[in-house]
Order: C-alpha cells, then sequence, then structure tokens
C-alpha cells in the first residue's frame, strides 16, 4: 500500500473511505489524483473495467455497475461526462439512454443521478468531478464520491451533504461545503447537473 504523500490526506491510497449501497469508496491519496493503476470488476462474464484508481469517474462507474448492471464509456475527465455520456449498457449488450438535467432545471434530482461539477479555475477542479446522489429530501441531498477529500466520510452511507432548493419549478443544487484545500465554498456556479439513467 502506498503511503499518504500529502499531509491533507488522513487515509492511505486504496483503504476504504465509506460505504454507500454496498459500493466501497477508496482514498486517491496522491497529490496527483492520478495514480495510473486500472481497477474493474470480476462477473461471471468477465472483468469489467471502472476506471483509474481510485477516482471519482472509477467510483461513479463501479456503482452503476453494481446497482443498475451497466457501465459508460471512457471519459478523459469527470467534467467531460456532460457532453460525452449518452448512453450506459452491459458490455456487450443493449444500452440505455442517459440523459443530462441542468442544475436550475424543472427536473428534480433522483437517487442513483450522477452529479457533475463542471472545470474550475482553482487547480482541484481542474478536471471537474462526479458524485453520486444516494438521497434526496425537500432541502438537501446526499452524496457518495471518492477523490473529493480523500478522508473517512462522516456520514451513515454517504460522503457529505449538498443543499438542494426548488423555486418556481426549478431544481437547484448548491454546494456550501469548504473546500478540500481550505478554500470557500464551491456554490451553484460549478455544478452543471445531473446524468439520469433512463
Amino acid at each position: 500500500m502506498a503511503a499518504v504523500d500529502d499531509w491533507r490526506f488522513t487515509a492511505r491510497f486504496g483503504e476504504v473511505i465509506g460505504i454507500s449501497d454496498g459500493v466501497v469508496a477508496h482514498s486517491n491519496a496522491f497529490s496527483t489524483f492520478d495514480s495510473g493503476e486500472e481497477a474493474s470488476l470480476r462477473t461471471n462474464d468477465g472483468e469489467v473495467y471502472t476506471g483509474v484508481k481510485w477516482m471519482c469517474v472509477e467510483f461513479a462507474r463501479r456503482f452503476w455497475f453494481v446497482k443498475y448492471g451497466v457501465t459508460f464509456g471512457s471519459v478523459e475527465t469527470a467534467a467531460d461526462m456532460w457532453a460525452e455520456t449518452k448512453s450506459a449498457g452491459k458490455p456487450n449488450s443493449e444500452s440505455r439512454g442517459v440523459v443530462a438535467r441542468e442544475n436550475g432545471g424543472s427536473t428534480k434530482p433522483r437517487r442513483g443521478d450522477l452529479l457533475i461539477y463542471d472545470r474550475a479555475e482553482r487547480d482541484f477542479l481542474g478536471a471537474g468531478h462526479v458524485a453520486v446522489i444516494v438521497e434526496v429530501k425537500k432541502k438537501r441531498i446526499k452524496v457518495a464520491e471518492q477523490n473529493w477529500d480523500n478522508r473517512p466520510w462522516q456520514l451513515e452511507r454517504s460522503a457529505r451533504y449538498l443543499s438542494l432548493t426548488e423555486e418556481g419549478g426549478a431544481y437547484r443544487i448548491t454546494d456550501e461545503n469548504p473546500m478540500p484545500d481550505g478554500g470557500e465554498p464551491l456554490g451553484e456556479e460549478v455544478i452543471r447537473g445531473w446524468l439520469r439513467l433512463e
């Protein structure tokens, strides 16, 4: 197991930081956030590629495969998922559509949607981010994720809360949490929206 290579991380690379719906999230405690190691799941039909250990996209792909039996294609970064992820399916099988729902649009987020963060000026979010929405309440959502702050989750079956507001039929998610690097919260601007499996 690799050592923690940045003082901000409390969990070592590969260490379990949380579990949601039976899907394990691991720490990616590398200051470059890219281990270069591939991850996959073993199935009765062989192995299914899930991504680079333990990036946020890898967790989202693995979550959808474990929960819904589908996976989506490779993307360069989490932010690229917004424009490039149009379908998901079982390997060598039919696919289902994936629909993008804008933050501030008329579609309420729901459990299982993938929350997409766009690229931001800050180094930390240069590639965007993706988290899985695992609970939706009237004024907040819970997300499960990896490669956000690489610390053990503080909530049961989820990493953190985000605010949800509805005004005039428009649903908006806002990230009011301090940034892992100690910076100011991101607010709503950087959250692009959510991807829904149809």
